[in-house]
């Protein structure tokens, strides 16, 4: 990989995923991050969730449809 850092975004059927790379020239990368698509739509839930009642949550969340493991990330 060459010097220096690089950002990447590339869809899947939640959203987009991004993955910034920084590299020191080396084999390996010096560091990875990845940012999921499940992790950008849970941070909506601080504007949806505000006047509704406990009930209504389920449906919320339900319909956004994001995987834990991938916001625990």
């Amino acid at each position: 990989m060459p010097e220096g850092a690089h950002y990447l975004a590339t869809e899947n059927p939640l959203g987009f995923n991004g993955y910034h790379l920084v590299s020191r020239g080396d084999k390996a990368p010096h560091r990875l991050k990845l940012r999921s698509a499940s992790f950008n739509n849970v941070q909506v839930l601080r504007e949806m969730l505000p006047g509704t009642v406990v009930a209504d949550m389920v449906a919320i969340l339900g319909s956004m449809f994001f995987v834990v493991g991938d916001v625990d990330r």
